[in-house]
This record gives structure tokens, sequence and C-alpha cells, in this order.
């Protein structure tokens, strides 16, 4: 088994090129036991690798040498989609099909414990299909197979309090298009947004949508 992983400069968060690692199989050790459990999803920040499950379990992996580290469980669920924050430290994770759950990772510290801070069920009835970050890691953006574009707004300090009311954790479908969403890319404040019909960019201001401006004139 051959994994393909992208090696970066972390401290310059610069593109250096591509390694071919030829010790993949470490990552299935976990379920040498386990003949019903299997992976369904990857994500890779610097530092770690985590594969999602059809348990619902995240196996989490050191990146460089692919050392199993632990298990974080969820019980709504399939895995079907993951993605690290910028700076590694935030998992947004798709379980169940339309439950996003965040989780605050603590995998350098052995004893150290991973929390589960929020889960947004927002786009109930859907399947959500991608998922992007802001370069502050406080903003996630994520849409579904209904064409529904939401936001999970969540400022770094409120996860130290879990499910407390006393900081705001903003859940709001911020635009909703006609066919699935198959792409989410942003920049700065500028959502690109792709169906499977058009692409347009949302000028965002926060959690509110300012400016929807349609890319090109033609459907696909």
């Amino acid at each position: 088994i051959k994994l393909i992983c992208l090696v970066s400069m972390e401290e310059k968060s610069e593109w250096m090129g591509l390694v071919e690692k030829n010790d993949g199989q470490l990552l299935f050790s976990p379920l040498s036991n386990a003949i019903k459990t299997k992976y369904t999803c990857i994500g890779a920040s610097s530092n770690h690798v985590i594969l999602g499950a059809n348990t619902g379990g995240l196996y989490c992996f050191t990146a460089n040498n692919f050392r199993y580290v632990r298990l974080l469980a969820n019980k709504e669920g399939s895995v079907s989609l993951l993605r690290f924050s910028p700076d590694g430290k935030t998992l947004a994770v798709v379980v169940g099909g339309c439950s996003v759950c965040f989780w605050e990772l603590n995998l350098e510290d052995e004893s150290g414990e991973s929390k589960r801070f929020h889960v947004s069920l927002i786009l109930k009835g859907g399947v959500v299909t991608e998922m992007v970050w802001d370069i502050r890691g406080t903003r996630l953006i994520y849409g579904d197979n209904q064409g529904r574009v939401a936001i999970a707004f969540i400022p770094k300090f409120s996860r130290k309090f879990g499910s407390s009311s006393l900081f705001k954790k903003v859940d709001e479908i911020i635009h909703i298009e006609k066919s699935a969403i198959v792409q989410l890319d942003m920049c700065q404040d500028m959502l690109l947004v792709a169906t499977t019909q058009r692409s347009c960019l949302l000028k965002l201001r926060g959690e509110i949508v300012e400016n929807v401006i349609q890319v090109g004139t033609r459907p696909r």
C-alpha cells in the first residue's frame, strides 16, 4: 500500500512537494481484529493523520511514521468526511450523513484528552458533501446534496466551555442553490460555491452574505 503525502515547511506554510510512503499498511494495524470495521475517509495535518470509519470511530496516527495514537468515538453513525482546521488543533467531522461534529484535538500529549465540544444538525435531512475552514479556523463552511450552504462560527475561546450557552456558537444556513454542492473554497472573506449546475462567489462579513456573484454565464 502506497500513500502520497504532502510535505510542507510548517514555519513558513510553504508547499514543498510530494513524498511516496511505502509503509501505509501501518494505518490498518488497529483494524487487524475488527472484521466489520472499514475506513471511509482520511484527513491529514502537518503532525497527524486521521482516518474515519463506518463505526463512527476516528483513528489517529502521527504523520511522520504512522504510529497509532488513539481512537476517538462518535455515536451518530459512519464518518463520511473530515477536515482539520488550519492550525491542526480542531477537527470537523461529518457523521451519519448530516451531523457535523467538532473536536478539540490533544494528540501531542499521550495522557491528554481530545474533546468533542459542538455538534451541528442544521443540515438535518440532507447529506453533507463538502466542508472548508477559513484561514483563522473560527468559521467552518459546509454544504449538502440539497444545495444548502451553512456556516458554523465558533470563537476559539468558547471551546473551553463545551456546550455552555455563555458564549454563542452560530450555526446558520447562509445560502441555497438549486443542486448539490460539489466544491467549497475560501480566500479571506470570499467563498467559492460550486454545484452540479453553476459556480458563484459569496462575499462574507462574519456569518452574513453581503453579495453573490455568478462565475460565468452558462450553466454546467
